[in-house]
């Protein structure tokens, strides 16, 4: 089964990729196909921008060159925007990543020519106007919602995780997939998960009786929490006696890249203080990257959860 990787600008899809061809996996860049395109038709790179800009035809060779490659591969990894839609059958991932994340690695990425900034701030806004963009001009060509989660088998949360962890996440995944088909499943960064209430002396206790029980049972890898999304924070659940942010904690005081997020309708109720907050990270042993205490956002991830509730 051939594996298909998209996701948010900044996500991290070229070093993932990377690290899995030094795997022995062989990569399929949409770039790659698009500059056969280019060289078919005695045209740069440039050029063939500029001519499918006027002309549909363009985007439809490629397309038509992705659905061709997605019947004849087998094993191999397409890194493209929309293989996950003209590759076939495939093993679909979307890697996701804070907008606030994503504004930092495309401002500090010296590489990235075609897209200067003269602030992270500027990134985050440039960032989020193309891919509302995108998800306009996906969805009129191809009729399709790019960012609806439920396209997808596997969602990894980038934020704070390394490509060789996201990469050994995949393949652990498919091969997973491979043996009985699942539905969407969301991993995500004990790091970037908020605490819905406050932890009392009691939920406490329970962090530790779940940490020492990880430990002694070394499932800590697979650990999973009811999670929601309210104002652009990822924020486990405070309706089932403090097991999900004790689970989401002791994800991080253990060390592990992902807890496995089962979403939930959004909770109603304020953000916690910035002392509470605190408390939570010393916990953990980690610190937040942001916090509505300090930062109120509307939206800080693209991806639409809502299909997974």
């Amino acid at each position: 089964m051939n594996i298909t990787i998209t996701g948010n600008l900044g996500s991290g899809k070229t070093s993932v990729c990377n690290i899995l061809r030094e795997k022995g996996l062989e990569i399929i860049s949409a770039g790659a196909i698009f500059r056969e395109v280019a060289d078919e038709k005695g045209l740069s790179i440039v050029e063939l921008n500029e001519l499918a800009k006027k002309d549909r035809s363009v985007d439809d060779l490629v397309d038509a060159r992705s659905e061709k490659l997605g019947r004849e591969k087998d094993g191999a990894v397409f890194d493209s925007r929309l293989a996950w839609h003209f590759a076939g059958e495939s093993f679909k991932v979307f890697l996701c990543v804070s907008a606030d994340e994503a504004a930092k690695r495309v401002y500090h990425d010296a590489v990235r020519n075609a897209e200067t900034y003269a602030s992270v701030e500027e990134a985050r806004e440039g960032l989020n106007e193309r891919a509302s963009l995108e998800k306009r001009r996906f969805q009129d060509l191809y009729g399709i919602n790019y960012y609806d989660a439920g396209n997808y088998d596997l969602i990894i949360e980038t934020t704070a995780a390394s490509p060789e962890a996201i990469a050994e996440e995949i393949l652990k995944e498919l091969d997973l997939y491979e043996k009985e088909k699942f539905p969407t499943r969301v991993k995500l960064n004990p790091e970037s998960v908020l605490p819905a209430a406050e932890l009392t002396e009691k939920d406490k206790s329970l962090l530790e009786r779940i940490i020492r029980e990880e430990k002694e049972t070394g499932r800590s890898r697979r650990i999973s929490a009811r999670i929601f999304e309210r104002d652009g924070y990822l924020i486990a659940s405070g309706l089932d006696g403090g097991e999900s942010i004790c689970r989401v904690l002791a994800a991080a005081a253990l060390g592990c890249p992902f807890v496995e997020a089962s979403f939930t309708a959004p909770e109603e109720g304020a953000p916690l203080s910035k002392e509470a907050y605190e408390a939570a990270e010393g916990l953990g042993g980690f610190h937040y990257r942001s916090t509505p205490a300090e930062k109120p956002i509307s939206s800080q991830y693209s991806l639409e959860f809502d299909h997974l509730f």
